[in-house]
């Protein structure tokens, strides 16, 4: 089932795959049923049916979408929740794009998307940017809890870069703890981008 735009005939929402079942997992005949050019209702035939009844309307139709606006910036390589950072009640989104370039080239970059009653906001809250050349921040983002117990949820953002003149490859793990910067540094001896948090050590 599709709406469409009055104005322009666009389509703006459309509705496929849906399924109904019981309590016990058997599986229920529904079907949409149109109302009116504004509305529509969703039959569910539950005869025998042992309650409750789930029925799962599949929306086709993107709540949110977010491109980036730079050329091969790999935008959404990694995509996390970060729990609610700014404490306002609705949870927030962590995006990297580790091959964004900007004053240098793979510096990497990542996005900070506060959530709301209407969903997700479509500027990013906070951004950051890697440092050097072939940084590649934000290969890996993930919330990391409220490690400080503020009532704040953290984020962990992982930015790799080789060190020269070693075999070795370094590793930055940068946690942000309420927008306070810890770095963990390690090294990975197997010679590859230690692209998993686990591979970073940490120092003290």
């Amino acid at each position: 089932m599709t709406f469409r735009s009055k104005k322009d005939g666009s389509d703006k929402m459309h509705y496929s795959s849906l399924k109904a079942w019981d309590a016990n997992g058997k599986i229920l005949n529904a079907y949409f049923d149109k109302q009116n050019d504004r509305q529509f209702a969703i039959r569910v035939i539950d005869k025998d049916a042992q309650y409750p009844v789930t029925v799962d309307p599949l929306s086709s139709t993107p709540d949110w979408v977010k491109e980036s606006n730079s050329e091969n910036a790999a935008f959404g390589i990694s995509v996390s929740g970060a729990g609610d950072v700014n404490g306002d009640g609705y949870d927030d989104v962590l995006i990297g794009a580790h091959m964004f370039s900007g004053e240098y080239v793979n510096q990497g970059k990542a996005y900070l998307f506060y959530g709301s009653s209407t969903g997700l906001n479509t500027d990013p809250a906070w951004t950051s940017l890697g440092t050097s050349e072939k940084r590649y921040l934000g290969k890996k983002v993930s919330a990391a809890g409220d490690i400080n117990n503020d009532g704040y949820s953290d984020v962990l953002i992982v930015a790799s870069a080789r060190t020269y003149g070693y075999s070795y490859w370094s590793c930055l793990c940068i946690l942000w703890i309420s927008f306070r910067i810890v770095i963990c540094s390690g090294l990975d001896k197997i010679g590859s981008l230690p692209y998993s948090f686990h591979s970073c050590g940490r120092r003290r």
